[in-house]
């Protein structure tokens, strides 16, 4: 009895063992138009990386990109292309000191970029 209650242990914990890992969070946003909005919020657990990518065409388009980060790097890339008015804004949260990186790339006139990094 003894045995077989160690290997059923056993057996739930390598099961579960992906429960205890850290989860990642990905993004990945292209839209082509005039007035899109695209907002992303993601949140990770300690050693969790987050990562976006908005890629937006055209004019008068909204990004909004929030990434908490509980120990991993945070990433962002928005890029916004042949347009003009378009709204960038990226906060970056760090709970250790790892890496915050953000990219912001817009074409045309009138446009406007936040990034925040702490």
């Amino acid at each position: 009895m003894t045995r077989m209650t160690a290997t059923a242990v056993a057996l739930v914990l390598a099961l579960s063992a992906p429960a205890f890992a850290a989860d990642n969070n990905a993004s990945d946003i292209d839209q082509i138009g005039f007035r899109n909005t695209a907002t992303i919020d993601q949140t990770g657990s300690a050693g969790a990386t987050n990562y976006s990518k908005v890629l937006q065409y055209w004019s008068d388009n909204s990004a909004e990109v929030t990434q908490t980060s509980g120990g991993a790097a945070n990433t962002s890339y928005v890029t916004q292309d042949n347009g003009d008015w378009n709204k960038a804004e990226v906060t970056q949260t760090s709970g250790e000191a790892v890496s915050n990186y953000s990219w912001v790339n817009q074409q045309g006139t009138d446009n406007h970029a936040v990034v925040t990094q702490k």
